[in-house]
């Protein structure tokens, strides 16, 4: 397999792999034997990043070649550089999935699992775990009505959830069973009903890398920032972006970040993944997004 990729100081991964000359001379993606946990440096074989770590505009052209009709790749900039990356992903073409670990094979799923599947297009993730690289997830994980780990009250706020191919958000305090075939327990909110809900403490905390998912209209968001952030400076410069391409943007979530933190998208013809963070590592739970 061979992967253009960087592993950053703080251990993010940022890559594109041409899955023509992956070491498998067959087409499509197939998933895996057993999660890679490897460093990224295993797996580099030239970087798209520039000397001080910073996403080159190569970089970012090749990624806007995975474009597809409903499916825009954006970019963020703050202080001159490229800090988020957003898909832009229409309702009518595009079908949100939960994806969730097969608890029996110990391996978790991973983006390239993921996008394995038929029809898949984009993966994001992940859902919240116990502990770094661990499978078991915590805070509510329901999969088609099957609830795999239970509402945890306190601490994570918010809950995204499929009902009929639709993603939704509700307060994590006003869940109940059935309200959606499938849900993950994620937070804290970053958006709601269009306001910033991130106060100025949260810049006295570290700064990760972070994914998130938006709900914007008839479409949806998800991205990743290709650097450390506060949730407030992702929430804040997400705000100016979306007013700047008209778009009213209600919710808005922040997914385990960090290590667990992956955003991946495939080609069409399903002979190329792009991605930022770990395509190979076994997570609890990824969200996914189908063509129709």
């Amino acid at each position: 397999m061979r992967f253009i990729s960087v592993w950053l100081k703080t251990g993010f991964v940022l890559a594109i792999c041409a899955l023509s000359a992956c070491g498998q001379d067959e087409a499509p993606p197939a998933a895996v034997g057993a999660a890679l946990d490897l460093p990224a440096g295993e797996l580099r074989t030239d970087s798209l990043f520039s000397e001080d770590n910073r996403i080159t505009q190569t970089l970012l052209t090749t990624l806007r070649e995975f474009e597809e009709p409903g499916l825009i790749v954006h970019e963020v900039r703050l202080a001159d550089e490229t800090a988020l990356v957003v898909l832009e992903l229409a309702a009518n073409r595009f079908t949100p999935t939960l994806l969730v670990a097969d608890t029996g094979n110990g391996r978790g799923i991973s983006a390239r699992d993921a996008l394995a599947q038929p029809g898949m297009a984009v993966v994001i993730g992940s859902g919240f775990v116990s502990e770094l690289r661990s499978l078991s997830p915590v805070g509510l994980l329901q999969k088609e009505g099957r609830q795999i780990s239970e509402l945890q009250r306190h601490g994570y706020t918010r809950i995204l959830g499929i009902r009929d191919a639709t993603l939704g958000v509700v307060a994590s305090r006003e869940f109940h069973r059935g309200m959606f075939d499938s849900a993950i327990q994620v937070g804290p909110g970053i958006v709601e009903h269009g306001q910033l809900d991130i106060s100025t403490a949260d810049l006295n905390r570290q700064k990760f890398f972070r994914t998130f998912v938006a709900i914007c209209d008839d479409r949806t968001l998800v991205g990743a920032s290709s650097i450390p952030m506060h949730l407030y400076h992702v929430g804040q410069q997400f705000l100016v972006f979306a007013a700047a391409n008209g778009m009213q943007c209600d919710e808005m979530v922040n997914l385990a970040g960090d290590r667990e933190a992956i955003l991946a998208i495939t080609t069409r013809a399903a002979d190329r993944i792009g991605y930022l963070g770990h395509p190979e590592t076994g997570k609890a739970a990824l969200l996914g997004f189908r063509r129709r």
